[in-house]
């Protein structure tokens, strides 16, 4: 296995190392190599840990209820199901209302 020499390594960083390590009795240089194989997703066959991202935590929980609701009720025209949508074509007489079917999505009866 290569080595790497990391300069310049800010204070905190190798504080948090050299705890993780004595806590998990383990040696320093284990540690390291554990924490950049799971930074680069190259530990052997551990499952993928997804990418936590904070950038949006100001705004969960931010809305009022009132809020909520009325951003819900906006969005209900785009959660319905256009009936036409889910139709299954399954015999020789639903290929044939295809055109029928066309024609009162384009110009739906009011």
């Amino acid at each position: 296995m290569k080595a790497i020499t990391v300069r310049d390594l800010p204070p905190e960083v190798e504080k948090t190392l050299r705890a993780r390590a004595r806590k998990e009795g383990l040696s320093l240089n284990r540690v390291v190599a554990r924490f950049l194989a799971e930074a680069t997703g190259c530990d052997r066959g551990a499952t993928p840990r997804r990418a936590l991202h904070h950038d949006l935590d100001e705004f969960a929980g931010a809305w009022t209820k009132a809020e909520a609701d009325e951003f819900d009720a906006s969005l209900a025209e785009q959660r319905s199901i256009d009936p036409h949508g889910l139709r299954v074509l399954t015999t020789d007489s639903d290929f044939q209302k295809i055109p029928q079917i066309l024609v009162d999505y384009v110009e739906p009866s009011s």
